[in-house]
């Protein structure tokens, strides 16, 4: 599935890291939750 438009958090030891992704292939890893329209983490 491609999905656009895509916002990635993810947790590490400096903080928080945020990547903005045009298109992204999701082929099932690793996959916590999509939230459409979602704000994302506080």
């Amino acid at each position: 599935m491609v999905l656009e438009d895509v916002t990635e958090y993810e947790n590490t030891p400096e903080g928080r890291k945020t990547t903005h992704l045009e298109q992204i292939l999701l082929n099932g890893n690793n996959i916590t939750m999509l939230i459409p329209g979602g704000e994302g983490p506080d």
